[in-house]
């Protein structure tokens, strides 16, 4: 909502009625006009992918989500319905849980990118680039290998982009480890080297490609959705190399 409403603030309330948890975001920003709002929500105009991916994510939970579009801010309820606790759980943790689970799927349909750059402009530049694009989010970032390991761990990113370069635990290394536990994992390298040995060790790392940081602008977008639909992204001198392994 802060992204496009404008809005420097929020009201954000949790809370329990009547059999569900109830969350609700209320901002004053730009708003909607009405009529452009109704028209979005019966169809009639496009909505992306954010608003449709949180209400079917939210329906397949057994929730629901309502938006209210004024022309000086914007309502958001979302509500889910509580589980019974299993044996041994509190009602209140299973709760917790299970609101948990649905804020951070129904957060949006976008592929999630994970960023790992020791430079923090590079990372901003990098997350410029992906969130140009409505399909895509940046659910993290990363400044050294072990913490890229673990942030991949926990948010369970759809891609990581990995810098070759970072403190302690190299990029390569910390890729292996990546795949290690989670094999379908998908890594796209970002680096100053464009070697054949670099191209070898990106492979052997389970890579799917690499971008040159020199040609970010004009790479990464095209290496970012090659990966991303399950292809590779290799330049073609370095596509060469890798077919000499």
């Amino acid at each position: 909502m802060h992204r496009y409403s404008g809005s420097s603030v929020a009201k954000i309330r949790i809370s329990k009625e009547s059999g569900e948890v109830r969350l609700e975001v209320v901002d004053h920003g730009l708003g909607i006009k009405g009529g452009a709002a109704r028209a979005k929500l019966d169809g009639s105009a496009p909505l992306g992918v954010g608003i449709p991916g949180m209400r079917e994510r939210l329906h397949q939970l057994g929730g629901g989500l309502s938006i209210d579009f004024g022309t000086n801010g914007t309502r958001v309820v979302a509500t889910l319905p509580i589980k019974k606790a299993v044996a041994g759980e509190a009602e209140g943790d299973e709760s917790a849980s299970s609101l948990s689970v649905a804020l951070r799927s129904a957060q949006d349909a976008r592929r999630r990118v994970l960023i790992a750059d020791d430079h923090e402009l590079m990372r901003r530049g990098l997350r410029g680039l992906i969130e140009s694009h409505d399909e895509w989010a940046v659910c993290g970032e990363a400044v050294e290998g072990s913490e890229a390991v673990r942030k991949a761990a926990e948010l369970q990113p759809d891609l990581v982009i990995m810098d070759v370069n970072l403190p302690g635990l190299s990029g390569i290394e910390a890729a292996a480890r990546i795949r290690q536990e989670r094999e379908g994992a998908k890594i796209l390298f970002f680096t100053v080297h464009d070697s054949e040995e670099m191209v070898r060790e990106i492979i052997d790392a389970g890579g799917s490609g690499y971008v040159a940081k020199s040609r970010a602008s004009q790479d990464l977008i095209e290496a970012v959705r090659n990966v991303l639909g399950g292809k590779t992204f290799f330049p073609a001198a370095a596509a060469a190399a890798a077919g000499r392994r």
